[in-house]
């Protein structure tokens, strides 16, 4: 036989030899050695493969049409919250629970007739139904409406001392977030004060990581605490939300929160909406825009919040925001104990008032607690402020979310009580500080059809005290002349 004839005759038996040994190696990989045919779901999740349920889209990285995002005065002209999302399967940790998507057996989903979550099961149903990805044939609905009427567990003791890892010990079920950019939620979930503890989720490569993945316009979030919980993403991840364009109110975090990347926050890791009366005590990681409360706060608003996790990260970071950008950030505090930085680590342009580092004892002290609920609206009809903020000196170590008025912190003179026994009547001293010597404050002015009436020094004190803890829109007129 001529050589031009046995070398083709050669390289086609080695060439089918190949072939032939691919056939039968694991799936995924043909695509790690460049071949593309196969991918595994650990591939696109990168969580560890087992037996498991396939619950939802998490928009890992790598998506195609990715478009500059957010004007960020030049920055990072590659992200983009608005990219494709890739599909991807979460699958359950091997010797993880497996908790199968139930129905709420009450409510339908209305404004009138929100579904009655009780279990994890039924949370994890409610997922799914926001991200379209139930089996059953029920269609999608991102404007559902749901309250919580029990705390709920999914994990137990996913951390170590709130440490930013997770226990040795133990496999740990997957949550999927509710929501994400191309499902946002845009309908109203209420917590009704209960509790979700043990949310874990681990994929370096995923955006839009939190409870909620992401909150649309007109979506609202509030009265929940996340608890003994792990979020590790890449952008956008927050123990409450990924990425909000709508309201968050009345909400915690205790859990640990990581980013690989951009905009991680204790509470929100980017903030296109609004964020009040929420705190975070959880540790808080990532490279850029790294915030005990937000990562990146963009033309929206920060009122009434704390943080006093510890936050580390490369740049633009912040004790309460990394980064803020056309916003405003009003009566913030974060322990600087915890955090030597400042406040807000870089801001842009936008308003910032009252937002600063208080220590340790100064939270423990109830301090905190009491500008916190000084910065509160008042009510239009009652014409005072409802109790949003309150502390039990001596046991709580930071302020709490309650309406429990034996909570409530009273100012005495420089020091702070959780009773006003000692406040017999208001001495106010014109000729020095204009505060009342028994209290510590400054004279209310009356208030009569939404206006307050000003009529001497300790009242104008008063009201800039008011609008400087973010009461912007009050209205006041001058009684008399004042010096």
């Amino acid at each position: 036989m001529s050589k031009k004839l046995k070398r083709p005759i050669a390289f086609i038996a080695t060439l089918a030899m190949i072939l032939s040994m691919l056939l039968y190696l694991p799936s995924g990989v043909m695509t790690d050695i460049g071949f593309g045919l196969a991918v595994s779901a650990e591939d696109v999740t990168g969580t560890t493969s087992g037996e498991g349920n396939t619950l939802a889209d998490t928009g890992t990285t790598g998506g195609t049409g990715e478009t500059p995002d957010n004007t960020d005065n030049g920055e990072d002209s590659t992200d983009d919250p608005a990219a494709v999302e890739s599909e991807s399967v979460m699958l359950l940790a091997e010797g993880a629970a497996d908790f199968t998507p139930t129905k709420p057996t009450a409510g339908d989903g209305s404004s009138t007739n929100p579904y009655q979550i009780s279990n994890a099961n039924e949370l994890y149903w409610f997922a799914a139904l926001v991200n379209g990805t139930l089996t059953d044939g029920t269609a999608q609905s991102t404007a559902a409406w749901a309250k919580l009427t029990a705390n709920i567990t999914v994990n137990n003791n996913v951390l170590v001392d709130g440490a930013l890892n997770t226990t040795n010990s133990g496999s740990f079920t997957s949550w999927t977030p509710i929501g994400n950019y191309s499902s946002q939620y845009t309908g109203t979930f209420d917590g009704q004060n209960n509790t979700i503890s043990g949310l874990y989720f681990d994929n370096g490569n995923t955006r839009y990581v939190g409870l909620f993945g992401c909150v649309g316009s007109g979506g609202n979030v509030s009265n929940v605490g996340i608890v003994d919980s792990y979020f590790n993403g890449n952008r956008y991840v927050g123990g409450v939300c990924g990425y909000n364009y709508g309201t968050i109110k009345n909400c915690y975090n205790t859990g640990v929160v990581s980013g690989n990347d951009y905009y991680a926050g204790g509470v929100c890791g980017n903030n296109d909406g609004t964020i009040q009366n929420c705190y975070n005590t959880g540790a808080v990681s990532g490279k850029w825009k790294v915030g005990g409360v937000c990562g990146y706060n963009y033309n929206s608003t920060i009122q009434n919040c704390y943080s006093t996790g510890k936050v580390s990260g490369w740049s633009n970071i912040g004790g309460v925001c990394g980064y803020n950008d056309g916003s405003t950030i009003t009566n913030c505090y974060f322990d600087s104990d915890n955090y030597s930085g400042d406040a807000v680590g870089h801001s842009y342009s936008g308003t910032i008032t009252v937002v600063e580092g208080k220590t340790t004892t100064q939270f423990e002290s109830g301090e905190v607690c009491y500008f916190l609920q000084v910065g509160q609206e008042n009510d239009s009809e009652s014409g005072k402020a409802p109790m949003v903020w309150g502390q039990t000196i001596g046991t709580d170590k930071a302020p709490v979310l309650t309406s429990d008025s034996k909570k409530t912190v009273y100012r005495i003179g420089v020091t702070y009580s959780n009773t006003n026994s000692e406040i017999t009547e208001h001495e106010h001293n014109f000729g020095a500080n204009f505060r009342c010597n028994n209290c510590g404050s400054y004279e209310a002015p009356e208030l009569k059809e939404n206006v307050y009436e000003i009529t001497n020094a300790s009242q104008l004190y008063w009201f800039a005290e008011y609008v400087n803890n973010g009461n912007t829109s009050a209205e006041a007129i001058l009684k008399n002349n004042i010096v």
